[in-house]
């Protein structure tokens, strides 16, 4: 296997406490964010960390720094909430939408899936039919693996769950 290299972003160093720290990401006004690994008695947490100028207007001035330590839960959420924010910004993204290097690895999975519906041979597939499902009781109903992985890996919704009778 090849090696892999690490982005400079994720490269972690590690106190002598053995915790975790990442890089400093910039901001656009001159401070930076930080995380770090911490803990508590009940369980793993994070530090965020958020520097800035006291004055925006002279970003190589004064800095202040805010810092919130987060339950790994509550964390995870606020990933969450930056990668929508990002996904969904009303000026869009302004480049290919690959920033994390996610496109390549998809296109190869995509093309290791195929295209081939295994229920149908005519340009159609299990998503176009509305009368198949992921999740239908009996194989004749139920979308074929290919089109189940393929719809996943896309991006693409699935559809909600069919009512089976009782």
């Amino acid at each position: 296997m090849g090696t892999t290299s690490i982005p400079a972003h994720l490269v972690k160093t590690t106190t002598d406490r053995g915790f975790t720290h990442l890089p400093p990401i910039p901001s656009e006004y001159g401070g930076h964010v930080t995380v770090s690994e911490s803990s508590a008695a009940d369980g793993p947490h994070v530090w965020l960390r958020a520097t800035c100028p006291v004055d925006l207007n002279n970003p190589h001035g004064d800095a202040k720094e805010t810092a919130m330590h987060l339950a790994a839960d509550n964390a995870l959420r606020v990933a969450e909430q930056l990668q929508q924010t990002v996904r969904e910004h009303y000026q869009g993204w302004g480049y290919d939408g690959d920033y994390l290097g996610v496109n390549e690895p998809m296109r190869r999975a995509l093309e290791l899936i195929g295209t081939k519906c295994e229920n149908y041979t005519e340009g159609a597939s299990c998503v176009d039919a509305p009368t198949r499902s992921p999740d239908a009781p009996d194989s004749a109903g139920r979308w074929c693996s290919c089109c189940i992985a393929r719809t996943a890996l896309a991006g693409g919704e699935l559809p909600a769950p069919t009512e089976t009778p009782e």
